[in-house]
């Protein structure tokens, strides 16, 4: 099995194409790991049920192939949407190649899948002028529906453009019309949404949102998964040309010791590179349709570039400061009122579709002053795209699992449908993933905790009397322990009258809980 970005929080998804035929063959697989596979159980039941619906189903009838299927269905929809959004503008190839290839799209494909789905973008942003409300409030509950982030930046880049609209144009009907659509995109999305508003703004009693996420982001993470000025101008660390000077970059600036200069996270961070060619050549063409008689293209140009502005103010950590003055933005607002989007780095993409529009807008615009620009642009936008999409390029981390390992194989015979445990902490993905070989139950899941015990401290206490004692106590038969553990720990495994060691493997352990 290719697995593509390594076992990470794609992992659920990966254990359901293999599982998902015979977990309701075994009701007490499916309450043991309803926790981390309750999405796919009951997906109308999430923040974002068509995502969870289709993947689920997929999962079900396609097993490995669904997730490379759904990552073809989400580029070809990319390419489709910005096709059919800049119409018969020239050059629209290039752009969907930019827009769909972008460092966004390489940070996520792989592991955060409803993320990926770019071609929400140009689809809701299509002729907003000329859409029926009844059609965009739909869109918008929809595009919620199969990505909460994407849905939510959407609706405040509906929300400036709107506002922006009015200012300029002057014209109330931009006002009533995104007062029509917000409460339409409410209207739509409240059946799958309010068990979540309510778990997060209203607080009922903790039973009554035991099965619903509450969300209590800490202050630091509107800090550490914001961006910053210079992102824009760092490449992405891993790209295979220039992602040296990536790391001398951030480097450099994490040695200015500035408390916002050392938060660089490439996971997220680098898709906010557009490529340095590119924006350097979106800012000379403004400069020189800004600089013509022709009033039309100076005014779409001029609107997205101040859009684009007002909506970076809202990716931007709650504040900076200058001199010791603290100046506080609108991350500040994201923050105190929507503290389940902690990742605000991730509008990028809506910033990359409007500069893709000022590109074009230039291109098209010059090229019809000159016919010098428009044998000029036949090879300069071609040579722009490749440059461009060289220099975002991250290479893709593909791992391919065959067999399982033999110590997971040998617990599926001792220990189907028993309860263990593995040691460190950094082998529960790999134990989790090969569920459909050992069968058994997994009691440090990673991330799962509950008022009986949190598996990341559960597991941390491990090499202990104790932690072996709460293991028992959990109903835990079996230990895997791991050799690449400091000789102390692994002494105390070994000669612990806790635990009677059963087979032995290259890298690994099998013990037997005494109770």
């Amino acid at each position: 099995m290719l697995v593509l970005g390594g076992l990470d929080d794609q992992l659920s998804f990966l254990i359901w194409t293999k599982v998902s035929e015979s977990v309701f063959q075994l009701p007490s697989a499916y309450s043991f790991y309803q926790d981390k596979l309750w999405g796919f159980i009951r997906p109308f039941a999430t923040s974002r049920p068509l995502f969870s619906f289709l993947s689920s189903v997929l999962g079900t009838l396609l097993g490995s192939y669904a997730y490379p299927l759904l990552i073809v269905v989400s580029i070809t929809l990319g390419f489709y949407f910005v096709h059919r959004f800049f119409g018969r503008r020239r050059y629209t190839i290039g752009y969907a190649l930019l827009f769909v290839f972008s460092a966004y799209f390489w940070n996520h494909y792989d592991i955060h899948l409803p993320l990926a789905q770019l071609w929400l973008v140009p689809l809701l942003l299509m002729d907003l002028k000329k859409r029926c409300v009844l059609l965009i409030g739909f869109l918008f509950a929809a595009s919620l529906a199969v990505s909460n982030y994407i849905g939510f930046f959407l609706l405040i880049y509906f929300t400036l453009y709107s506002f922006l609209k009015f200012i300029y144009e002057k014209d109330w009907r931009y006002v009533k019309k995104f007062a029509v659509v917000s409460a339409l995109t409410a209207l739509f999305s409240l059946p799958f949404l309010f068990p979540f508003i309510r778990a997060n703004y209203i607080r009922p009693p903790m039973e009554v949102v035991s099965t619903v996420q509450v969300v209590q982001r800490p202050y630091e993470d509107f800090f550490h998964f914001s961006s910053r000025p210079w992102y824009f101008f760092i490449p992405p660390v891993k790209n295979p040309w220039l992602g040296e000077v990536g790391q001398k970059m951030v480097a450099r600036l994490e040695a200015t010791n500035y408390f916002l200069a050392d938060d660089y996270f490439p996971g997220e961070h680098s898709a906010n590179y557009f490529g340095l060619i590119f924006l350097i050549s979106v800012t000379v063409l403004s400069i020189l349709v800004l600089r013509s008689d022709s009033s039309a293209p100076k005014k779409k140009i001029t609107f997205y570039w101040v859009l684009n502005f007002l909506l970076y103010l809202f990716m931007l950590p709650p504040f900076f400061t200058i001199s010791g003055i603290k100046i506080y933005t609108p991350g500040e607002l994201m923050y105190r009122f929507f503290p389940m989007f902690r990742v605000t780095t991730r509008m990028a993409p809506l910033l990359l579709l409007n500069f893709l529009i000022i590109l074009a807008t230039s291109v098209d615009y010059l090229s019809r002053q000159s016919e010098k620009y428009k044998k000029f642009f036949r090879v300069f936008v071609p040579v722009l795209t490749l440059i461009t999409l060289a220099e975002t390029f991250i290479p893709p981390k593909i791992v391919y699992y065959n067999e399982p390992p033999a110590v997971y194989s040998y617990l599926g015979e001792i220990a189907s449908q028993k309860k263990f445990a593995v040691y460190p902490y950094s082998q529960t993905d790999e134990a989790f993933f090969w569920l459909d070989a050992h069968k058994a139950y997994l009691l440090n899941l990673r991330g799962y905790s509950e008022e009986v015990y949190n598996t990341e401290v559960f597991t941390k206490s491990l090499p202990t009397l104790g932690g072996i004692s709460i293991l028992g106590s959990l109903g835990g038969e079996y230990l895997v322990v791991y050799r690449d553990i400091p000789k102390e720990e692994f002494e105390f495994f070994s000669t612990t009258s806790q635990l009677v060691r059963v087979k032995e493997f290259p890298n690994s352990v099998i013990y037997k809980v005494v109770k």
